[in-house]
């Protein structure tokens, strides 16, 4: 977090990359990548994003229970139906501003989303630019996430590399990797090639 007039100060070793991310909610997400922190310029302009408003109509009115619905279905689409609050928690879900439009339910955050993960050790910054989520499930999200590393005592990161060490193994990049590499399981996959026998038209 910068100043009010914007000034920051970092400490940064000599030794190292890095990539400061710059974030505020007029303005659109800038990147600065530094290989060598004596090179780091002393001003970050930052360019201002535009937003083309429909009519709205501001009420006084506010239904807790469409936001809980609409909270639930935000969760469920960005972290998943199986995972628990306990495991899983967004710390500060009240940045999330929710609308709908055309059948989707839309979110955008004020400052970065922060999710605790207990289950695989992390804390996450997500840098949300998009979120869409329609009624038949289908959703669409973009944007940046950070993780750091939880501390805790011996046991709780041991559990900790045991969960990361599951949840890699039955992800889709494990899967396409050994695919790649021909380390597929043959005991689970049977390997085989498929080829089209009939010219193409179109």
């Amino acid at each position: 977090s910068s100043a009010l007039d914007g000034t920051f100060e970092l400490q940064l070793p000599n030794s190292q990359d890095f990539l400061l991310v710059f974030s505020h909610l007029n303005y659109e997400l800038f990147n600065l990548e530094i290989k060598d922190a004596s090179s780091m310029p002393d001003t970050v302009f930052l360019r201002g994003t535009t937003f083309r408003l429909d009519e709205a109509t501001v009420s006084e009115t506010f239904d807790p229970r469409l936001r809980r619905r609409r909270m639930r279905a935000f969760r469920k689409a960005l972290i998943g139906k199986e995972v628990s609050k306990k495991q899983v928690l967004i710390s500060n879900p009240e940045v999330i501003l929710f609308s709908e439009k055309d059948g989707l339910l839309l979110a955008e955050v004020q400052e970065p989303l922060m999710i605790e993960n207990y289950m695989l050790g992390y804390t996450v910054q997500l840098f949300l630019e998009t979120f869409e989520l329609a009624t038949k499930g289908e959703v669409f999200y973009q944007g940046k996430f950070f993780f750091d590393p939880m501390d805790g005592n011996a046991k709780q990161q041991s559990s900790f590399q045991k969960q990361r060490q599951k949840r890699y193994r039955e992800s889709s990049r494990k899967f396409f990797r050994d695919l790649v590499l021909r380390k597929i399981d043959k005991a689970v996959y049977e390997l085989g090639y498929s080829q089209w026998n009939r010219p193409l038209s179109y």
